[in-house]
């Protein structure tokens, strides 16, 4: 990954890609409209929604809700859709499943991928 996204990046998601000491987990979710794909932050300790058994206190598992959106779609093509990631945990904050209204979940490499895209599109300086 070139250095100026891992600057843009760590500006914006500390980290930025998930290295060492970033207990985050990354999602990756593709607009179905536009095409972009949108790095999503969560972080365990603080992004998570406790859910209960039944009506006792006895906690069953998390979950997530996040909404999202990118930066306006891809070249030649606009785009401000709000995509909703929701995200199921068991109790020891293991993903379960995942589910993007109006996306979907892709994995690292086709984000890497498309910002190499659009990196490689930009004019020269």
């Amino acid at each position: 990954m070139p250095t100026w996204i891992q600057r843009v990046l760590s500006a914006f998601f500390g980290a930025g890609s998930g290295g060492s000491g970033d207990d985050a987990l990354w999602f990756y979710v593709k607009c179905r409209t536009c095409g972009e794909i949108i790095p999503v932050r969560v972080n365990p300790a603080s992004d998570l929604v406790q859910e209960f058994e039944d009506a006792g206190d006895m906690v069953s598992g998390y979950s997530l809700h996040k909404e999202v959106m990118g930066r306006g779609g891809r070249p030649g093509r606009p785009c401000f859709r709000l995509l909703q990631l929701d995200a199921d945990f068991d109790k020891g904050r293991q993903l379960l499943d995942v589910r993007v209204d109006g996306g979907e979940v892709v994995d690292q490499a086709a984000y890497a991928s498309q910002q190499q895209e659009s990196a490689d599109a930009q004019p020269p300086e």
